[in-house]
């Protein structure tokens, strides 16, 4: 029941015209109610490194970053999976300056790649989630971590958390294998919580 009761306020907000985007142009009404259509679109998983921890922080900033091949759905797997196993709204770098698919993207937790747009969102307590380059020659090897986003992350002390995307373009299951976050230094290791599996 719960899990149904808030798409439908999110739906009643929206009809009345009484929804917020935040100042990066999320609409976390519009965000609940597409989430019952990637359930029905792909199965994700969540693995975390320590059994039944949490897949991220529960509160403060933090960068993801994850393995990306060369096809077009990691980004909504990434902000999908990790949206609804942690509970928290994931911001995947990348929406291009191109209207009106840019608006669209911004309405859904998208952010553009830029650093200075990246540091206010982290500052701000958001997850942002970045891709690893990609290579059509080696395709499963990890490619290079984005070094401005990382610099950042490095410079504001969150967390910086490695996930592995696994699954294939046309298939409907897909696995996030979540690492151990990578904490600045001066920084405590969090303990593990239980968490839900996504659907």
């Amino acid at each position: 029941i719960a899990a149904t009761a808030a798409p439908r306020r999110s739906a009643s907000r929206r009809a009345s015209g009484e929804f917020e985007l935040d100042e990066w142009g999320l609409d976390r009404d519009l965000l609940r109610l597409a989430g019952p259509l990637t359930s029905l679109r792909w199965r994700i998983d969540v693995e975390t490194a320590v059994p039944g921890g949490d897949p991220l922080p529960r509160k403060g900033g933090a960068l993801v970053v994850f393995s990306r091949s060369l096809g077009l759905s990691e980004p909504s797997v990434v902000a999908a999976g990790l949206g609804r196993a942690s509970h928290r709204p994931v911001r995947v770098v990348g929406v291009p300056d191109l209207a009106p698919v840019n608006w669209w993207l911004r309405r859904l937790g998208g952010v553009g790649d830029r650093p200075e747009e990246v540091r206010g969102l982290l500052r701000a307590g958001q997850v942002v989630a970045a891709p690893l380059g990609r290579s059509p020659l080696y395709r499963r090897r990890p490619g290079r971590a984005p070094a401005d986003l990382l610099a950042v992350a490095i410079g504001l002390r969150v967390p910086i958390v490695p996930v592995a995307v696994l699954g294939h373009e046309a298939g409907r299951r897909w696995r996030l294998r979540v690492a151990e976050p990578i904490l600045p230094e001066g920084r405590r290791p969090r303990r593990p919580t239980p968490v839900r599996e996504a659907d």
